[in-house]
């Protein structure tokens, strides 16, 4: 089934396909993949993201490649479909408010505080 807009409220494979950007006339993939998705993740980021993992195989694997005359051109760009899903994925760390980890001292030269000891009042 195609994208439509009017079904975003109530189906959650609509919103997915926007999260996606299958929203063409001819979806790139089947409503099953999403709705499958959609149910064993539990969250539309999350099948958004492995969706889209899909459809970079699929592309990769089956160019939709079309030839006018001696010029061939492919209708969809892997790359966008790359970029868009590392931006879920950022969405996704936004949202879960999980900040990436960054990097520690685990163990310094340090041996004591004393000098901070100008800090103290007197």
């Amino acid at each position: 089934m195609s994208f439509d807009s009017n079904d975003l409220a109530t189906d959650p494979i609509q919103r997915v396909r926007l999260l996606t950007g299958d929203v063409g006339e001819e979806p790139i993939l089947d409503d099953n993949i999403y709705e499958f998705h959609i149910l064993s993740l539990g969250n539309e980021i999350d099948a958004a993201i492995v969706t889209l993992e899909n459809i970079i195989s699929y592309l990769t694997l089956n160019p939709q490649q079309e030839k006018i005359g001696n010029v061939t051109y492919s209708q969809y760009d892997l790359k966008d479909f790359e970029k868009r899903r590392k931006e879920l994925i950022n969405k996704k760390v936004t949202q879960g408010n999980i900040t990436p980890a960054a990097p520690i001292i685990i163990k310094g030269d340090r041996n004591n505080w004393c000098d901070f000891d100008f800090l103290k009042y007197k």
